[in-house]
């Protein structure tokens, strides 16, 4: 193919040597393909244009596609951020059959048992609060008693013998009563 010199057009040119009466000549044959060279670039713009179309296209589904198998991961960091923040109640809800399903499953156990573990250590704290509480109003009890019977020994009065003895003789068996209770305390503090 050829792009003639002055009008621009396109020409198929073929020449071939021919032997005739003992001369040499060659034949020479042009024809215009203007109009065929026009529709092959119509033709390669269309292949290019469909191409492109195309592209853009897959393009689109690819990303559609990626979005659709990110979410599963995107609701994994949704639970774990739930999770971190205290919200040990939330669960997933993956049914994909795949690696991301057992993850979430495993997700969902993972939540289970920490908030088992959260009620369990907060019922724990609740029973100990209540045993400080009914501890502390047990050692009241004795020390309300030393004290009085203590004061009555030490105030400037009289204080029979035998009055005498009976307090301090209190005095002694609420001692004793106290100093079991705080050994008790002592025997629940070295269990845990």
């Amino acid at each position: 193919l050829q792009q003639g010199e002055t009008s621009g057009e396109w020409y198929l040119v073929c020449a071939m040597p021919l032997t005739l009466e003992a001369g040499q000549y060659r034949l020479v044959a042009a024809y215009a393909v203007g109009d065929l060279q026009r529709q092959l670039d119509l033709q390669a713009l269309g292949a290019v244009g469909l191409s492109l179309g195309i592209s853009l296209l897959a393009a689109g589904l690819l990303l559609l596609l990626v979005r659709r198998l990110l979410r599963p991961l995107g609701a994994l960091q949704e639970n774990a951020r739930h999770i971190a923040g205290g919200n040990y109640d939330h669960r997933l809800d993956i049914h994909s059959g795949d690696e991301l399903a057992d993850l979430a499953q495993d997700m969902n156990a993972l939540a289970q048992a920490v908030q088992q573990r959260v009620e369990q250590l907060e019922q724990v704290a609740e029973e100990r609060r209540v045993f400080v509480g009914n501890l502390a109003h047990e050692m009241k009890t004795p020390l309300t008693s030393i004290m009085g019977y203590a004061d009555l020994l030490y105030l400037p009065r009289q204080v029979s013998e035998a009055h005498r003895v009976e307090y301090s003789g209190m005095i002694l068996e609420e001692a004793r009563r106290l100093r079991s209770l705080s050994g008790k305390l002592l025997e629940l503090l070295c269990v845990d």
